[in-house]
């Protein structure tokens, strides 16, 4: 279960003076000063205007050393217009600040929110991304609604992707998990989603202790849980929030990613039908002028030949002999592709591998980041002056290839024992 020594005093007192609520909006929070104000205000207004009758609270956990987010978020009030809303408020809306060590992991500060929405015995728990910019008051409520009034267990978003946008999501991560789970979620790294009490009960008590992104939705897709989707528009993040590597990002969210499908194996190995997890909300899609503005896809696939001949020894031990041949063939082709087809098997056959350990699992994963950048490049290129329309059909097509490889995935799961990693 989630560590209660996460809960300082402080935070357990904050917790005791507010005493049950109906709806908890959480922010975890790392230097994020400069843009966290009008996310707050956004937050007081949603519960103003879309929850007047609930019990409400904002819990604010905070790991940053070097500015005032804290500050930032204790100073926001409502403005005038706010007030007006508000004078009719039957409940008082609440905050809560959490100030957790900066060295502490978010999957630890995840956790440190689910356990205090459970104590506050939450009906509801929206969590919202701090680095998202010109967020709306309509948004936090479309991820909440769907929690408190139809009693939805888990809420994730949709967005409109462009396609050189998420494409670790759009790629890899919405095909595979939906492949294999049978339901299709379409972001199931998001960093903001709603879950009931049920929920957040099922999640603390499990015995699970990392709460990322990945696990929330594992948690949702493997238990008895109720699933909606939300349509919000475009994921606009704030600039320069992302630092990190794509080398260390792949390991991290792919490692995390076949973890959490070797965990819950005995549920997806089960499963036996494939759906798409219904969305609410969707309307027209605006069309932003930088839609057509994509990555370079050439680029990526300039070093396919080369990426595929320097790791020969490694994907003859990870991939069949078919699959090794026809990546080798496309790769030393003219015009390189990458077609769905062969890139779920690609990713069908890894996840085979990591699974058996036939070498150190962080080699798997990394012998993975070639291919997917090339496969990457090849949708880029193939997709560079689509509309959303047509990037939408591509991204489904990608999802079925993925259904269809499950059976030879249920079929070789047991095949071979766990070697060394």
């Amino acid at each position: 279960m989630v560590d209660d020594t996460l809960i300082s005093d402080d935070l357990l007192r904050q917790l005791v003076a507010v005493g049950q609520v109906d709806l908890v909006v959480a922010l975890v929070t790392h230097d994020h000063a400069s843009s966290v104000g009008e996310l707050v205000r956004a937050v007081h207004q949603c519960f103003a205007t879309y929850f007047p009758r609930q019990r409400t609270v904002l819990l604010n956990s905070d790991g940053g050393a070097t500015d005032e987010t804290a500050a930032v978020v204790r100073a926001c009030g409502l403005d005038e217009a706010d007030t007006v809303t508000t004078s009719h408020r039957l409940r008082t809306t609440h905050r809560i600040h959490a100030r957790h060590h900066h060295t502490l992991r978010r999957t630890d500060a995840i956790g440190l929110v689910l356990k205090s929405a459970e104590l506050l015995q939450a009906r509801a728990l929206v969590l919202l991304d701090p680095d998202l910019l010109d967020v709306r008051p309509e948004r936090v409520a479309s991820l909440a609604m769907p929690v408190v009034a139809d009693g939805i267990d888990f809420v994730a978003p949709v967005y409109d992707r462009p396609p050189a946008d998420g494409l670790l999501v759009t790629q890899l991560l919405r095909p595979l998990f939906g492949g294999l789970h049978g339901r299709i979620l379409s972001e199931p790294l998001a960093a903001e989603c709603a879950c009931s009490g049920e929920f957040v009960r099922t999640v603390t008590e499990g015995g699970t202790t990392a709460m990322d992104a990945l696990t929330l939705t594992s948690a949702a897709l493997t238990g008895p849980f109720s699933l909606s989707q939300v349509h919000l528009g475009r994921r606009v993040v704030a600039p320069g929030r992302s630092q990190a590597a794509v080398s260390d990002v792949f390991r991290e969210v792919v490692g995390s990613a076949f973890d959490a499908l070797e965990a819950h194996a005995s549920h997806w190995l089960a499963a036996t039908t494939s759906e798409i997890v219904p969305t609410v909300g969707r309307g027209r899609v605006d069309v932003p002028a930088d839609w057509q503005t994509t990555g370079n896809g050439t680029r990526l696939l300039e070093t396919f030949a080369d990426d595929v001949r320097n790791l020969d020894e490694i994907l003859r031990r990870v991939l069949t002999p078919p699959t090794f041949a026809a990546i080798v063939a496309t790769a030393t082709s003219p015009a390189p592709l990458y077609p769905a087809r062969l890139w779920a098997a690609s990713v069908a056959e890894f996840l085979l591998a990591y699974h058996a350990g036939v070498m150190s699992r962080d080699h798997i994963i990394q012998a993975l980041l070639p291919l997917y950048l090339a496969r990457a490049g090849a949708f880029l290129r193939e997709h560079e002056a689509a509309s959303p329309a047509d990037v939408a059909t591509a991204t489904a097509a990608i999802c079925a290839e993925f259904v269809e490889i499950k059976r030879y995935v249920v079929e070789h799961w047991h095949t071979s024992a766990r070697g060394t990693s």
